[in-house]
């Protein structure tokens, strides 16, 4: 399982461009999930925007444009909810938690599949692929509304990569104790 982990963070550290504005590495996971969080209830408010604007103007690239950002964002909140499941483990090995082990064990249920993290990641890269296509298809002024959904979803995007590094260290350490 930790071999797997390993190949998926790869993946996101690989198709994940470093973000412009360097994130300190002093943050610890539960902080870095706190911003992955908050980007996504930005991303969601402005997508939410985005769509009851287009409807107003019934634009069928435009509609299609954000059917495909709407796919992003479900794949990004499992990749959330991945790294949510990682958060219960650590706290639980920390023993930063009062969850039952039963309860430990149906909340980490993502984990166990050795594949879930690497398959988001090929999806949220192609469904990427497919936004910068449906990009062509929309004018300047269609595109002008949709750039606050373009920042966020490229903002939660970036925040991968500080949160695969340090999911990774920290999977390391546990490892380590475990061995131990």
């Amino acid at each position: 399982m930790i071999a797997a982990l390993f190949s998926s963070i790869s993946l996101i550290l690989a198709s994940t461009e470093a973000s412009p504005t360097p994130t300190p590495t002093s943050k610890n996971f539960d902080q870095l999930l706190d911003r992955l969080r908050s980007f996504e209830i930005n991303r969601k408010a402005a997508i939410k925007t985005a769509v009851e604007e287009a409807a107003s103007k019934k634009c069928n690239a435009t509609g299609k444009f954000l059917e495909v950002i709407g796919e992003a964002d479900d794949v990004l909140v499992n990749i959330r909810n991945y790294f949510e499941a990682g958060k219960v483990m650590f706290d639980f090995n920390k023993e930063k938690s009062n969850t039952f082990q039963a309860d430990v064990v149906a909340k980490t249920q993502l984990l166990r599949d050795q594949n879930y993290l690497r398959n988001q990641m090929i999806r949220l890269s192609a469904i990427l692929k497919t936004l910068e296509a449906h990009m062509d298809d929309l004018s300047t002024e269609q595109l002008i509304p949709l750039r606050p959904v373009v920042a966020t979803l490229k903002r939660s995007e970036e925040a991968l990569v500080p949160i695969a590094k340090k999911f990774q260290s920290d999977m390391n350490a546990l490892q380590k104790n475990a061995i131990q």
